[in-house]
């Protein structure tokens, strides 16, 4: 034998003898079905059941099935065989699970369990409990099975069909289906005096067809079970309650809900299939080793009534009669269900057109009020720019031109008539505004806010003109400005006036601080000087005095003149910063934080970067005086934990340096938007002061935030 040949034959050895290990470790399960494979309602149970149990197990499973075929063969003497029969498969294939489907099969196991089970978990299913032998559950057994309701079956046909007066019964005459024809029978004895019972189980199923072709009226069929009938025929029971179905003169019931859509009426229905179910889960409970005893036995209930349409239709049911609550299958769509979505579609078709005409003839009337809306718009805006001596302009920045009014056109100094690119316009502005502007419209492109801008342009003539101007911008879709509308305004003797006034203002406060300058010098120079002496001279005297008592009153005369001298000084320091003349405004700074932290107890950190050897006063005066009065705020309002002090140049244009001054707390800020009662000296005072100096004071403050003053001014060193 070749080596190809001997790994084959080795490999299936080895195949066929793992094969053999897993079918001897599978789980072992005999179902002992009561009637042959076609037998309904119990064919649904064993395949619900077989289905869930090798689905769910989660290992292998060996299904062996026996049935007793109780239609067939119901005498001692079969019976006896079959015992015999199981008995000697078992020497070969003993069961883990025991499963008699329907009550002939647990009535069989249950009888001669002993004999062939005496030590196999039984699970009994598809039975009704009242079936099976006292003391079948006591044993390593347990039930899943149904506890019919027998009165309950007259009770659903008297509700959905009240004029009842006959009720033909239809089931088998099979050992269990005489059981259960005595058990109904004396069920439905309390219905007596409403109904007749008309039991049809001593007759052939030929017979009974011909029975229920020819009932009475008001009379209604109740099938309950048709394995056999009396003639010892051999029934499907699905296929025999279609066949009464077909025939029958009156609505026909049953029991299961695998009965509704093959001919019954509906109700509180039993249900098969869920019985399966829930035994195959009490199974897998057991193979996996759960004693049986321990499980429950559990009772599975109808469902919530149902009915099936077509027949309370065919019948004249009305469901008016149906319980609360009820279920109605199979009805029959009407047309509108049936073609809803191809009608929704026309309608709204339809109904699209009729709103596109609609909408295009209201359009149209709208576009040609709105046209009209919009040359009375342009007149007045027009009337009313001409009459307010401003001018209206249009920037369209996809093309770069520039649309004003005659107003506009006239302020710039461009002809009537004449087309204008921005570049033309930009030309006009004055040299020194014209990167201001540049920034300005940079910033409207990113945004749809309104920019104020004022700034001075040249006409061709020469003359100088200060323009106001007000624009918007729009944007596209992605963000991009495409067009920018505006409003311009010449403030040119406005402009001056301010101009004028700044200079007026400009040499008041130089007075005002040349004279604060001539009380230090004098406070400083006299007053000081002659206390200081007065303060010696108490010191001498003291040396002179005996008495303790003098003594004392002339040393608190001397240390109060001393805190006096000390006041006087530090008030003229208040009127006028000698150290910012002498050291500049660097060492002015420290000095003013280093006096701040001893008085309020507040740290205060100066950071100074990059500074010129010297300013110009007014600059230096502005940055000091704005310090003081920040450092004050501090003091009085914000109550802060520290601040921050930090002056540096930096350079916001291409040409020309600044210097920028922080003054940072972490105190408790506030809401500048919000109003106040009376304005603020020190910040007005603060703004004042920088805008003389041609720079720019800001604020930014939240609640619990703290508070930034930032300053911004031109850098201009000393002249000379």
């Amino acid at each position: 034998m070749s080596r190809w040949c001997r790994v084959c034959v080795g490999f299936l050895l080895l195949t066929f003898a793992t094969f053999c290990v897993s079918a001897a470790d599978a789980k072992r399960v005999l179902i002992v079905h009561s009637f042959g494979n076609g037998s309904p309602p119990f064919t649904t149970h064993s395949a619900a059941f077989e289905t869930e149990l090798t689905e769910k197990l989660g290992e292998r499973v060996d299904l062996d099935e026996i049935s007793l075929d109780e239609a067939r063969y119901e005498d001692a003497a079969m019976k006896e065989a079959l015992v015999e029969y199981i008995g000697k498969r078992q020497a070969k294939w003993q069961p883990d699970l025991v499963v008699p489907i329907g009550s002939p099969a647990c009535v069989f196991v249950a009888q001669n369990r002993e004999k062939l089970f005496p030590k196999t978990p039984i699970l009994y299913t598809a039975t009704d409990k009242r079936r099976l032998p006292e003391g079948a559950l006591q044993t390593n057994a347990t039930l899943a099975g149904e506890d019919f309701n027998l009165p309950g079956f007259v009770e659903d046909i008297l509700q959905v069909a009240p004029a009842t007066t006959n009720i033909a019964v239809v089931i088998g005459a099979s050992p269990v289906e005489r059981y259960w024809a005595g058990a109904f029978r004396q069920a439905f004895e309390p219905f007596t005096n409403r109904v007749s019972f008309t039991w049809l189980n001593d007759l052939s199923f030929d017979e009974m067809l011909e029975r229920v072709r020819k009932l009475p009226p008001h009379s209604f069929i109740f099938v309950i079970l048709l394995h056999q009938d009396a003639a010892g025929v051999t029934l499907n029971a699905d296929d025999a309650l279609k066949r009464i179905h077909a025939v029958a003169n009156a609505p026909v019931n049953g029991i299961f809900t695998e009965q509704l859509g093959l001919g019954i009426v509906g109700g509180r229905l039993y249900q098969a299939a869920l019985e399966g179910v829930e035994s195959a889960r009490m199974a897998i409970r057991i193979l996996h080793g759960e004693p049986a005893s321990a499980i429950p036995p559990k009772i599975i209930g109808p469902l919530p009534p149902q009915y099936d349409w077509r027949e309370l239709q065919r019948w004249g049911i009305s469901q008016a009669n149906l319980p609360a609550g009820s279920m109605i299958k199979f009805r029959r769509p009407t047309l509108w269900l049936q073609y809803r979505w191809h009608m929704v579609g026309v309608l709204a078709f339809c109904g699209l057109q009729t709103m596109l005409i609609i909408g295009l003839v209201v359009n149209k009337l709208a576009r040609k009020r709105a046209t009209q809306q919009l040359r009375e718009s342009e007149e007045r805006l027009t009337l009313a720019a001409e009459a307010a001596e401003f001018g209206v302009w249009v920037w369209n920045v996809t093309d770069n031109r520039i649309w004003g009014t005659e107003t506009w056109r006239r302020l710039f100094g461009f002809p009537s008539g004449e087309d204008i690119g921005f570049e033309n316009l930009f030309q006009r502005i004055h040299p020194e505004d014209r990167e201001t502007v540049e920034q300005e419209i940079k910033c409207a492109a990113t945004d749809e806010a309104d920019h104020l801008r004022e700034y001075r342009i040249i006409l061709p003539d020469g003359t100088q003109r200060w323009i106001a101007s007000r624009g918007r911008m729009r944007q596209d879709v992605d963000g991009k400005g495409f067009r920018m509308f505006g409003v311009a305004i010449e403030i040119t003797g406005r402009k001056q006036t301010e101009i004028a006034m700044q200079g007026l203002s400009r040499r008041l406060i130089r007075a005002h601080e040349a004279e604060r300058a001539r009380l230090g010098r004098e406070l400083h120079d006299d007053i000081t000087q002659r206390l200081a002496m007065l303060a010696i001279d108490v010191g001498r005297l003291e040396l002179g005095v005996d008495k303790n008592l003098a003594v004392e009153k002339l040393r608190g005369v001397r240390e109060g003149l001393v805190r006096l001298s000390e006041d006087i000084h530090a008030l003229s320091y208040r009127l006028h910063p000698a150290l910012l003349e002498d050291l500049g405004l660097a060492e002015a700074l420290k000095a003013e934080c280093e006096r701040f932290s001893q008085q309020e107890s507040i740290p205060a950190e100066v950071t100074l970067m990059d500074l010129p050897d010297n300013f110009s006063p007014d600059v230096a005066l502005c940055l000091f005086r704005v310090t003081q009065e920040a450092l004050r705020n501090v003091a009085r309002h914000a109550k802060a934990s520290q601040v921050e002090i930090s002056l540096r140049v930096f350079s916001l244009r291409a040409l020309n340096d600044n210097l920028q001054l922080v003054v940072h707390d972490d105190g408790i800020g506030f809401d500048p938007a919000l109003p106040r009662a009376r304005p603020s000296l020190g910040l007005e005072s603060m703004r004042e002061r920088v805008l003389l100096v041609d720079g720019r004071l800001h604020i930014e403050s939240s609640p619990g935030q703290g508070t930034t003053v930032l300053v911004t001014v031109p850098l201009k060193k000393a002249e000379g």
